[in-house]
């Protein structure tokens, strides 16, 4: 049987969180809890590799995997393939950059703090954004939610849990999102000139 269209697949979502929600997804393990080990191979805090002493974990290499496009959150990883060795050398060279960046100074000047700054913003966010995501998505949630639909198919070729699962964690966290933003954006003051804030919504 075929799912019928999942109701968490509606282009009903604003563009403004479509990128907090992806966000969410990715972070949140797609309903996993974020600490969870993942994959084959290890778990994601095994250490992969040491730069002067400082450990580059296989959590790494998986966030970079994921970055690249070359792995999705829901699926397994293993730190062992040939994919994760050259993002490890990738990794590792990103390291040894930023280490002889550091070594000149140039984290100090007003363009390297500039830079390090904004990183830092998504970083934080995207974090406080999955512990939301963890808090509020189990598997029980993601797994009632799948048979419901289930229930409603009709068909064959049903999408699999763990395809469906991204969407699914975005359709049942989307209102907590929504309105932890709202909630921030109403407790702060953000000033915008006006030619900048035309034809957007705030």
């Amino acid at each position: 049987m075929a799912l019928a269209k999942p109701v968490w697949a509606k282009p009903c979502r604003p563009a403004r969180l479509a990128g907090v929600l992806l966000a969410a997804t990715a972070l949140a393990g797609c309903g996993r809890s974020a600490d969870a080990p993942q994959g084959s191979g290890g778990g994601t805090g095994q250490v992969v590799a040491r730069v002067d002493g400082r450990p580059i974990l296989a959590a790494d290499v998986r966030a970079e995997a994921i970055a690249q496009g070359l792995a999705a959150p829901n699926e397994p990883f293993d730190p062992a393939s040939p994919v994760a060795a050259r993002l490890l050398n990738e990794v590792i060279d990103r390291r040894l950059l930023a280490a002889e960046a550091v070594r000149r100074g140039l984290d100090k000047d007003a363009e390297g703090q500039r830079r390090l700054e904004a990183p830092r913003e998504r970083a934080l966010g995207d974090l406080l954004v999955s512990r939301t995501v963890a808090q509020a998505v189990d598997e029980a949630k993601v797994r009632a939610a799948y048979e419901a639909q289930l229930r409603l198919s009709t068909g064959q070729s049903p999408q699999s849990l763990d395809q469906a699962r991204p969407g699914i964690v975005r359709f049942l966290t989307y209102d907590q999102i929504r309105d932890l933003i709202e909630t921030l954006r109403a407790k702060a003051r953000i000033e915008k000139p006006q030619n900048s804030a035309q034809g957007a919504k705030p």
